[in-house]
């Protein structure tokens, strides 16, 4: 009886054993149960947590995942936002880094995290206006063109050449109006 029951187990952890991920295999482990950011298109729900991303497809009612095993440029999710005029995910990492996913693409953008500006490149929010992404980041403000993905111009805002923290951007017909930690600023578009 003791053989018995000391084979089975023996059976089990090798059943255990093979149920894992074959060597060179990378798994994600990320947890998917407090969300940070949401947002919901025509066909698609989109949340993120700290560490990853999923979407809801209404129409074929199926979960997709978005990690960094899966098709991001990195780990930690800082903001997103989606572009219904390209039909474009964009999506800030915590390392500054952005993907832009679009027709199941992903196309990085790693100019912020490696430019020489020094301070805080966090990225706060990212806002759509005129075929164009305006990253509310540490430093002031990203014009990002949704075409070609390149960085058309960069804002700052502090006093006498100092960065400021920009935490949101807005748009009206004329202006554009950055929340900063300093009070609200605008500009003629």
């Amino acid at each position: 009886m003791k053989k018995n029951v000391l084979l089975i187990t023996v059976m089990a952890m090798g059943l255990s054993v093979a149920a894992q991920s074959r060597i060179g295999e990378w798994k994600d482990l990320n947890s998917f149960n407090t969300l940070q950011h949401i947002y919901a298109t025509s066909d698609r729900v989109y949340a993120s947590t700290r560490m990853a991303m999923f979407y809801y497809d209404k129409g074929a009612y199926s979960m997709t995942t978005m990690t960094k095993v899966r098709g991001l440029s990195d780990v930690g999710i800082a903001t997103f936002a989606f572009d219904e005029a390209s039909r474009c995910l964009v999506i800030a990492d915590s390392n500054s880094g952005i993907d832009f996913c679009r027709g199941g693409q992903v196309y990085h953008l790693p100019d912020i995290r490696r430019s020489t500006i020094g301070g805080d490149k966090q990225i706060y929010n990212i806002r759509f206006h005129g075929g164009k992404a305006y990253l509310a980041c540490g430093f002031g403000i990203v014009v990002v063109n949704m075409t070609t993905y390149e960085i058309e111009d960069t804002y700052t805002l502090g006093e006498d050449g100092d960065y400021g923290v920009v935490c949101d951007v807005a748009f009206t017909d004329s202006l554009i109006v950055a929340g900063t930690d300093n009070g609200f600023m605008y500009a003629p578009v």
